[in-house]
């Protein structure tokens, strides 16, 4: 019973090892994001997706809104909380269509 228990410490212990080494190799390489958006205020938005807000997301409090033109074309971010204060992301374009 003891050699199972030291062989299954070993090899947790190893395998903690390895986790700790992967996840600091991937904070140290710099990452690109092309994903650049500005804050903007939530009246600012178009009308179209405030329609979207008010009509489909009527039971969650808008908390911010950022944009950012892809294509010539504006994608908004919108940060939504529920009635539990959990955060959820969503993307509408200008034509109120929301984006997966």
């Amino acid at each position: 019973m003891k050699r199972i228990l030291a062989v299954l410490m070993i090899t947790l212990g190893i395998g903690s090892v390895f986790a700790n080494v992967t996840a600091s190799e991937k904070e140290a390489t710099p990452q690109k994001t092309y994903k650049v958006y500005t804050a903007i205020e939530i009246s600012e938005l178009p009308e179209t997706v405030q329609e979207v807000l008010f009509f489909d997301f009527k039971d969650y409090i808008v908390k911010s809104a950022d944009v950012k033109t892809y294509n010539g074309k504006n994608i908004y971010l919108i940060t939504l909380l529920d009635s539990e204060n959990m955060e959820y992301q969503i993307y509408i374009n200008e034509k109120g269509v929301v984006l997966e």
